[in-house]
């Protein structure tokens, strides 16, 4: 599935976002697998996927979140 087209970032409140979340308050596993190639540039990864970390912010997550992880090229 592609998450956005043209190299934009999805919208903080989308449908995604809140579906991944869910699956995280599971205390499930997430990975997002890209083919942005960034290397172990952390920045570039977070910028790209900005919309999804706000998403995940406010959201009581704790350490839940330490079960998203994001594979690149």
């Amino acid at each position: 599935m592609t998450l956005y087209a043209d190299g934009q970032d999805f919208e903080h409140d989308s449908a995604l976002v809140h579906l991944l979340i869910r699956l995280l308050e599971y205390d499930l596993y997430v990975c997002v697998v890209t083919a942005a190639g960034y290397g172990d540039d952390a920045g570039r990864y977070e910028g790209r996927l900005s919309g999804l970390l706000k998403g995940f912010e406010g959201k009581g997550l704790g350490k839940r979140v330490e079960k998203f992880y994001v594979l690149g090229k």
